[in-house]
């Protein structure tokens, strides 16, 4: 069972529903539960319940989450993040639920607001009762263990792409993405596929966009995502004099098309893990320029399939970009970045790398219920 805060289209959200198809494939049953009401752009699985949480903490949430946990009796429960780990225990306590195995893989990493370094204090209580702790890069095992997180196991797995799926395009598909976007072959397009939320840093691109554009390159900037900053954004584009040149192109349950179009994919983000939509681009074909957080260093080999840039330093940021300029010299970084998609960040391997981590779990449990029955 995987318990999420909610079943939305981000990257750890699209990364849970793809590992959870990939161990139905290979004859698991799995369950995923929402914390969080149905909403639209819920993502798709069955079957996939709702726990219907309203506030932080909802013991009837916590409630109707036991009753899932109950009624699907799994062997192992997969939280998908702190918060949703805190329920999961709570609904053991609560409900009194027979003894099941509980994993928790983390896909944030960022610096603590005194609220948050307080509540963390609690979530790291929940992990260290846990049987398993999961990251998703390196970079987020060293600085989560420097902050005291512990479990009784703890591993590292990478987030995997499907390299079938994201392959790169041909030359018609990017020449119609293109097309349909209203960016010509003469102007580069620098992508970014985000929800719109203050860590992503959208401002910052935008900023951006009007120092590159004042220097005489032809650029636009292209938004996938959708968000509460939605309407700042637009206004500060609008501010800036932008609006032609920076695209608003709202969410898609599928971003290949979109992503066909990029010349260059870029995170400015301020706290990030391992981004699943830079993966994704890479995957296709596409350099990247990310700022300097969670494990960038880990999928940009700088100076060969991207470049990396200190969060908020818009010299580094503008300097990577006009490094870029050249199709030839994007071509040969594109085909590097997939080429280290396919070295280190695949789908099977991912997939290998739980199965053998959960598997022992399992079997574990098995073994201490038979145990108990003898």
């Amino acid at each position: 069972m995987f318990v999420l805060p909610a079943f939305m289209a981000g990257g750890a959200e699209r990364q849970t529903a793809d590992l959870a198809r990939g161990l139905v494939d290979y004859g698991h049953q799995c369950c995923v539960v929402s914390l969080r009401p149905r909403r639209e752009g819920t993502l798709s699985f069955e079957p996939l319940r709702f726990c219907d949480v309203n506030g932080y903490l909802d013991w009837s949430g916590i409630s109707r989450l036991g009753g899932e946990i109950f009624h699907f009796a799994p062997h192992i429960v997969l939280a998908i993040g702190p918060y949703s780990l805190m329920y999961v225990h709570l609904a053991r306590w609560r409900c009194r639920l027979e003894p099941f195995r509980i994993a928790v893989a983390l896909h944030a990493t960022k610096t603590l607001s005194v609220k948050d370094w307080f509540q963390n204090l609690v979530y790291r209580r929940f992990a260290a009762a846990s049987d398993l702790l999961i990251y998703v890069c390196r970079f987020q095992a060293e600085y989560c263990g420097r902050r005291g997180w512990r479990a009784a196991r703890s591993t590292t797995i990478y987030n995997g792409i499907d390299l079938e799926y994201y392959r790169p395009p041909t030359a018609s598909q990017r020449a119609e993405a293109r097309a349909q976007l209203g960016v010509s072959d003469s102007e580069l397009l620098i992508g970014i596929t985000a929800v719109l939320r203050p860590e992503k840093n959208h401002a910052f691109l935008l900023n951006a966009l009007r120092e590159l554009r004042a220097e005489g390159l032809p650029v636009k900037l292209l938004m996938v995502g959708d968000g509460p900053l939605r309407g700042t954004l637009e206004r500060q584009a609008a501010s800036l004099k932008l609006t032609p040149y920076a695209i608003f192109a709202g969410t898609h349950a599928d971003v290949r098309p979109l992503v066909a179009a990029f010349d260059v994919v870029t995170l400015a983000s301020v706290s990030e893990a391992l981004s699943m939509a830079a993966l994704e681009a890479m995957s296709m074909g596409v350099p990247a320029v990310l700022s300097d957080v969670g494990g960038a260093r880990e999928l940009v080999l700088p100076g060969r399939n991207g470049f990396i840039f200190a969060p908020n330093d818009m010299s580094g940021f503008v300097d990577a970009i006009h490094q870029l300029t050249d199709a030839g010299v994007r071509a040969t970084f594109g085909a590097a970045a997939r080429t280290h998609i396919q070295q280190n960040f695949t789908r099977e391997a991912m997939l290998s790398a739980y199965l053998s981590q959960l598997g022992s779990l399992a079997t574990a449990h098995v073994n201490h219920r038979q145990l108990k029955s003898t």
